[in-house]
C-alpha cells in the first residue's frame, strides 16, 4: 500500500470509528464508554520517517508533502475527541489516555535468528516460508466459503489474501531439536517438556537454561555500531504474579531506547527465518513504542495541572474510584488523585471481597476455533 493511500484510509477509518461510538453514546447512554483510534499507532509504525529528518528513508521533498498530511489526520482525531466530549454529560470525567509513545527505530534483532546461531533454536531442513504461503494463497482463492464472504461482506474486499490467510510463523522451526523461541508477545519461551506440546527441555535444565540465555541477551553487540541492543532481560516471576503468571513467556526482553538519537534505538522481529541476518533495518516499520505514553484528563472532579506520576495500571482504580465502585483487593495501581478530587462522586466503599470462580466459558478446542476464524479474517495475528 502506498503511504498516501495509507493516510486515506486511516482516515476514512478514524470516521468509522467516531460514527459508530457516536451512535453507541446516544443509543446506550452507557455510564462508561471506551473507544479506541488505531490511526496515530499504524502512521507513527509506518510513516514514522517522513516525520524524522535524521531517517535514512526521509526524502525531503516527499516525507514534507506526507507530514503535512499527517498532521491532518491528528486534527482529524482532535476534531474528533471534541465531539465526543460534547456529547458526554455535563459532569463526566474524559480520559485520553495513549498506552505508549513512539520514536524512530533504525535497526531491528532477529531473535529467533540468534537462538539459532547460538543452537538453541533448530530450523527444519529446507524450511523457508515463501513457498508455503504461495501454496496457502493458491490454495485459499479456491475456498468458496472465502469468496461468499466477500460478497455478503463488502469490506472484506479490501482485505487482501495475506491478511486473510496467515501461515503458522512458526512451522520452519524443527520443535525436536528446539529448546527456545521468540514468541509474538515479546518474549522467549523454553520448549520445556510437560508443558509445550513437543517440550524436550527437561523441568531441572529449566533455570540454568533461562539464566544462560538471560547472560548471553545482555552480552549481545551489534557488530555495525558495537551497541548493546538489549537493555533488559526478565524472568516472568519478577514483572508479573497472580494465577496467570505462567501464560506469559518465560523471559521477558527489553530493546534498546533512546529518546534522544533514534538511530540507537532497536525493534525486535518475531518469526524471521535463521538463515537471514540477525541485525538488519526493519523491514516496512519505521517507528516504534517508547515507554512514555500520554494521560489527558477533563472533568468537574479533575484537578488542573500536571500529573506528576502515573502508570497503565492505574488507570482501572482511578476510574472505578470515579464510577462509585468498590476496587477489588488484588487490583494492581492506585487511584491518580488529580483525577478524581472531592469535587467528583460520591465513591463508596474502597473495597470489596473477591472469590476465585471459575467461569463457564468455551472449552480449549472451541477456543482455537474462534481463534482460528478471527485470524482468517485478519483480527487476530
Amino acid at each position: 500500500m502506498r503511504d498516501e493511500e495509507m493516510i486515506s484510509e486511516l482516515a476514512e477509518l478514524t470516521q468509522q470509528h467516531l460514527a459508530a461510538a457516536r451512535y453507541l453514546i446516544r443509543s446506550r447512554l452507557p455510564e462508561l464508554f471506551v473507544v479506541v483510534f488505531m490511526a496515530t499507532d499504524r502512521i507513527q509504525h509506518h510513516l514514522w520517517r517522513h516525520l524524522d529528518s535524521k531517517h535514512p528513508r526521509y526524502d525531503p521533498i516527499r516525507s514534507l508533502q506526507l507530514a503535512s498530511r499527517i498532521l491532518e489526520l491528528y486534527c482529524q482525531l482532535d476534531t474528533a475527541v471534541g465531539e465526543l466530549m460534547a456529547l458526554a454529560a455535563p459532569d463526566a470525567l474524559t480520559v485520553v489516555l495513549s498506552d505508549h509513545g513512539f520514536n524512530g527505530c533504525y535497526r531491528a534483532l532477529s531473535v529467533n535468528a540468534w537462538l539459532a546461531s547460538k543452537g538453541w533454536l533448530v530450523p527444519k531442513v529446507g524450511a523457508g516460508t515463501r513457498g508455503s504461503v504461495a501454496h496457502g494463497l493458491r490454495w485459499l482463492r479456491q475456498v468458496p466459503n472465502v469468496r461468499r464472504l466477500k460478497q455478503v461482506l463488502p469490506g472484506l474486499r479490501k482485505v487482501s489474501m495475506v491478511d486473510a490467510w496467515r501461515p503458522d510463523p512458526t512451522a520452519w522451526i524443527d520443535w525436536g531439536q528446539t529448546q527456545a523461541f521468540f514468541s509474538d508477545v515479546g518474549g522467549i519461551r523454553i520448549n520445556l517438556r510437560g508443558r509445550e506440546p513437543q517440550g524436550i527441555v527437561a523441568p531441572k535444565q529449566y533455570d540454568g537454561l533461562r539464566e544462560q540465555l538471560v547472560n548471553d541477551l545482555l552480552t549481545l553487540r551489534d557488530p555495525q555500531t558495537g551497541a548493546a541492543p538489549i537493555t533488559a532481560v526478565y524472568q516472568r516471576e519478577e514483572l508479573y504474579s497472580g494465577p496467570y503468571v505462567p501464560m506469559a513467556p518465560d523471559l521477558i526482553v527489553e530493546p534498546r531506547r533512546d529518546a534522544n538519537d533514534p538511530r540507537n534505538n532497536y525493534m525486535l522481529a518475531y518469526g524471521a527465518s535463521p538463515t537471514g541476518a540477525l541485525f538488519s533495518e526493519p523491514a516496512g516499520l519505521n517507528g516504534n513504542h517508547d515507554l512514555d505514553g500520554i494521560l489527558l484528563a477533563a472533568g468537574p472532579g479533575v484537578e488542573p495541572g500536571p500529573i506528576t506520576e502515573a502508570h497503565l495500571w492505574d488507570l482501572a482504580p482511578t476510574l472505578c474510584q470515579a464510577l462509585g465502585i468498590p476496587l477489588p483487593p488484588a487490583l494492581d495501581g492506585r487511584v491518580i488523585p488529580q483525577l478524581v478530587t472531592k469535587k467528583a462522586v460520591n465513591y463508596g466503599p474502597t473495597m470489596i471481597k473477591t472469590s476465585e470462580a471459575k467461569a463457564d466459558g468455551l472449552s480449549t478446542k472451541d477456543e482455537a476455533t474462534v481463534a482460528d476464524r478471527l485470524r482468517a479474517l485478519g483480527y487476530l495475528s
